[in-house]
């Protein structure tokens, strides 16, 4: 299936470099709207059960993106674009330790997503 955006070339490579720097956009954008709705003021918050239902419920309503990811191969993306956000959202210096915390966090939701989440619903 061929999807096309009505843009001209020149104008879609004036804001991406590539269709990958697009997808990466695309996956910030769905990140910075999930943080909007569900922002825990902590790391430790992120891995309470509570927020990983609200993953899953997002998870929910937006499966033919995260399918589609999946199918293209390019879950790597969300991944490295989960490791920026996430630092971005806890800009101080942060310490190994928490920086470890912050890392396990998109590595178990990356699981969630790609590893549960798409087997399922294949």
């Amino acid at each position: 299936m061929v999807i096309t955006a009505g843009v001209a070339k020149s104008t879609f490579y004036r804001h991406f470099t590539d269709k990958l720097d697009f997808v990466r956009f695309l996956i910030q954008q769905e990140l910075t709207a999930f943080d909007q709705q569900y922002h825990p003021q902590t790391i430790k918050e992120r891995f309470q059960k509570e927020y990983m239902r609200e993953v899953w419920r997002y998870l929910l309503r937006d499966q033919r993106a995260v399918l589609g990811l999946e199918r293209a191969g390019l879950s790597y993306l969300y991944l490295e674009e989960l490791n920026k956000h996430l630092l971005t959202l806890y800009p101080y210096s942060m310490t190994t330790e928490e920086q470890i915390e912050l890392f396990g966090l998109a590595g178990a939701q990356y699981n969630i997503i790609f590893n549960l989440f798409v087997k399922k619903h294949h």
